[in-house]
């Protein structure tokens, strides 16, 4: 691998060493330099609120240490201890938005932000005190990102030379960031603290005030807090050979190929053979990509000009609605007013956050305006791929996947080719359940028309793209479509657009595909068909014949309104049954689902839990296969329950996958925010007790989730191997040009087919029988249906 430009090392310099920057701007060095992106990044960050809160963090370490009488402030102890404070704003302002971008909780946000400064400070001692040995040290660990290997160089080397640091605990890691939140929410005005319900719990989330919504917008130079905390590379990833050497190039961005921090689970992956595995994070870390400008320069026009399409969002907040006459005196009239501010509350809590990651797009796209980049991505435990960068990425909302174009592309030298760019338009404006030849005709009719339209004046004619079932990225398909059929075959066109095919009910192919179900195989399009089957109409059919015959109140009231649940409706919880989600998470979609449209049966929960029992009724008349298998999964989770075991198992790809669900001991936390008392709770695992709940009902959902990350693996190195190198990866939906289109799912159909030629049950009670004492009550492997695996080789919609 060839060392990394200074450009994309400049990247990672920017995203980590602020307050280098700061003294370097104030000193105008850059500028003498020519470097003006530099001073130019370092001065806005300082515009957008740094310079503020680091007065404000060495007014309360003042305060609280030299100033006044009193009992020292832990956290002023600990803060008191950098050098630069602008360091500790640096981390605190970036780990703020980003997690309250990503919706974190109160509590995880403050531990990160203490876990940040920690590492940070072990470093600042080490530099201080033996700057020789730490630049050797730097100079060593160069060519790895792996966090616990450098801390425990750095903590060898200090040792050995006298330095001590004393690791923080993570009670006190919470009240250091806990007092830095408090700072921002004070002096900073950017965010306030709220108390959220999920289920019968309440939790406590940092979120936006209206404040930072005008202050995000108010010009560019605060817009650049927008920016995430990792960055898409200018330069090729470093590859991954092993779990800790690849990703970004600079030490201090720590990205190791898994998602985790629990060493004993790295410790025995890396006694694994992960070649599959890592092949296919590179193919998809090495995939280059472009920004699509005619996308973003309709994104930033409509965005400016407040036109909703698309999931964008009004940039102001909802207004609450009159207060009723009778307010106040009539309890139902009161509690209806309550129920519906309550809602718009909610609402506008959610679009500050969507607002916020719109902006994080829009920024971060004109950043890479006529770039290539490369998006850095991680497997969690099950081994799935995720991109590290926020918001901006190809994984993404529809905005953010249609900013998104292959940057080498493809050229479109036969009708086939052509026909597959034709088709990913017309699975974008919603046509996707019709037979191939429906789109086809749509596409090169009406699609063409649509296209012209579209991609010669796009604002006059959002009423066409709008409407799509993906709007924007049929936005970018109108403007690639339309510059194709103007060349044609002849013109050699190159085709840089994401054509993407999706599983179909993905999870349901899985469970099929475990006990070779030849029923469940037909229906979710696993051999040959002239048509697309369509599952989630067959579950809602059943749904309205079930409410037809129903005698119950809630069944009279729903089935009164059948007309509003449709194919949309149903879709959700359709997909949500073979990941093993509960009936309460199915009835808390429903609530939200229906109080939205604005019908009020939906805010009695009794009538939501109903439905939702109704409908997986239904699926299991529809296809009991699944329920077969998910409670065969869930009676091996409660065999390692019994001898409080946690469950591994090996994937087809190669990779190990440890479920930890560890019970937690719940520490209450009190500390001050704002001159009040706040508890929070503190979670720490006991390693000892296994969580026996949990590990019941996440094991079924997590060894699907694992079966599509290992096809996805096998699927992409197959596909290289044909020379495949533009890759789009969401889990179970594969994109490429249109060029390219045919031959990788080739690929992914012949590794559907080689994974599901072996009885994968029967090789898991193999692994589980290995790590139980007991195996007298591990139920035997399901028996094998008449489905044959080689039909998947000629089914034309197991990816449409």
């Amino acid at each position: 691998m060839s060392e990394p430009s200074k450009k994309q090392l400049e990247l990672e310099q920017s995203i980590f060493s602020i307050s280098g920057y700061n003294k370097i701007s104030k000193n105008n060095k850059l500028r003498e330099q020519g470097r003006e992106s530099e001073t130019y990044y370092a001065r806005n960050m300082i515009e957008a609120g740094l310079e503020e809160l680091t007065n404000q963090i060495q007014n309360y370490i003042y305060k609280s240490i030299g100033g006044q009488v009193g009992v020292k402030a832990l956290a002023a102890v600990y803060l008191n201890q950098f050098p630069d404070i602008d360091v500790v704003s640096f981390i605190a302002f970036k780990v703020i938005i980003d997690n309250v971008s990503l919706g974190k909780a109160t509590t995880q946000v403050a531990i990160n932000i203490g876990q940040m400064l920690e590492d940070e400070m072990r470093y600042t001692i080490f530099e201080q005190q033996d700057p020789k040995h730490f630049r050797a040290i730097k100079f060593h660990t160069r060519d790895t990102n792996h966090q616990g290997y450098k801390k425990n160089m750095v903590r060898s080397h200090m040792s050995k030379k006298g330095i001590e640091f004393q690791t923080w605990s993570k009670e006190n890691k919470l009240r250091i960031g806990m007092k830095l939140i408090d700072l921002v929410v004070n002096h900073i005005g950017m965010i306030k603290l709220v108390n959220k319900r999920v289920g019968k719990t309440t939790t406590s989330c940092v979120v936006f005030t209206d404040v930072a919504d005008k202050w995000i917008r108010k010009n560019r130079a605060n817009r650049i807090a927008a920016y995430p905390l990792y960055l898409p590379c200018h330069d090729k990833p470093k590859p991954y050979t092993t779990l800790f050497d690849g990703g970004y190039y600079t030490d201090r961005l720590r990205t190791s190929a898994i998602k985790t921090t629990n060493q004993e689970t790295l410790k025995k992956l890396q006694e694994e053979n992960l070649t599959v595995c890592l092949k296919a994070l590179n193919l998809a870390s090495h995939t280059g990509w472009g920004v699509n400008k005619f996308v973003f320069d309709i994104l930033v026009y409509c965005w400016e000009e407040r036109i909703e399409v698309g999931g964008l969002i009004d940039r102001e907040p909802l207004e609450l609605p009159v207060k009723p006459e009778g307010f106040g005196e009539d309890k139902e009239v009161t509690k209806q007013w309550s129920y519906h501010a309550g809602l718009i509350h909610d609402t506008n809590h959610a679009n500050k956050v969507k607002r916020f990651q719109i902006l994080s797009m829009i920024d971060t796209a004109k950043n890479y305006l006529g770039e290539k980049f490369y998006h850095v991505y991680q497997m969690d435990f099950t081994s799935r791929l995720y991109p590290v960068t926020a918001h901006f990425h190809p994984q993404g909302t529809d905005i953010a996947r249609a900013l998104h174009q292959f940057y080498e592309g493809a050229v479109i030298k036969t009708k086939k080719d052509a026909d597959w760019l034709a088709i990913a338009g017309a699975n974008a404006f919603g046509y996707n359940k019709l037979s191939y030849d429906e789109r086809l005709e749509w596409a090169y009719i009406e699609g063409q028309d649509f296209a012209e339209q579209v991609s010669l004046n796009p604002l006059d004619n959002i009423d066409i793209w709008g409407q799509a079932k993906d709007p924007w990225q049929f936005l970018a398909w109108c403007r690639e479509w339309y510059e194709f059929c103007r060349v044609g075959l002849k013109g050699k066109y190159v085709s840089r657009f994401c054509c993407c095919l999706d599983g179909t009910n993905n999870g349901y192919q899985h469970i099929a595909g475990l006990i070779s179900s030849q029923g469940l195989a037909r229906k979710v399009n696993l051999q040959k068909a002239s048509k697309p089957q369509d599952l989630y109409k067959d579950v809602l059919t059943r749904v309205k014949e079930l409410l037809a015959k129903d005698t119950t109140t809630e069944g009279k009231k729903w089935n009164d309104i059948s007309k509003e649940l449709s194919r949309k409706f149903i879709k959700k919880p359709v997909l949500m049954i073979p990941y093993n989600c509960t009936t309460f998470g199915i009835a808390n979609y429903i609530e939200k689902y229906f109080v939205a449209k604005n019908i009020s049966m939906a805010k009695n929960f009794q009538n939501n839990f109903y439905l939702a029992t109704l409908i997986q009724e239904a699926v299991k008349d529809i296809c009991p296969e699944s329920y077969q298998v998910l409670n065969y999964l869930a009676k091996i989770a409660l065999c390692f329950n019994k001898e409080n075991k946690t469950i591994s198992w090996h994937t087809p790809s190669g990779f190990l996958v440890q479920q930890k669900y560890y019970t937690n001991h719940t520490k209450r936390i009190k500390t001050k925010l704002s001159n009040q008392t706040v508890f929070l709770s503190l979670a720490e695992p006991d390693v000892k007790l296994v969580n026996k709940r949990k590990q019941v009902q996440g094991f079924p959902s997590n060894y699907i989730h694992s079966f599509d990350a290992a096809h996805l693996h096998i699927s992409v190195v197959e596909a290289a191997k044909k020379g495949h190198k533009q890759f789009c990866l969401i889990h179970d939906c594969f994109g490429s040009p249109a060029a390219e289109l045919e031959s990788l799912i080739k690929s992914v159909k012949q590794s559907f087919f080689t994974i599901y030629s072996d009885n994968n049950l029967d090789n898991l009670h193999h692994q589980a029988a290995d790590q139980l004492t007991d195996t007298k009550g591990l139920p035997p492997a399901l028996l094998m249906g008449e489905f044959d695996i080689t039909d998947v080789l000629t089914a034309p919609y197991i990816f449409t």
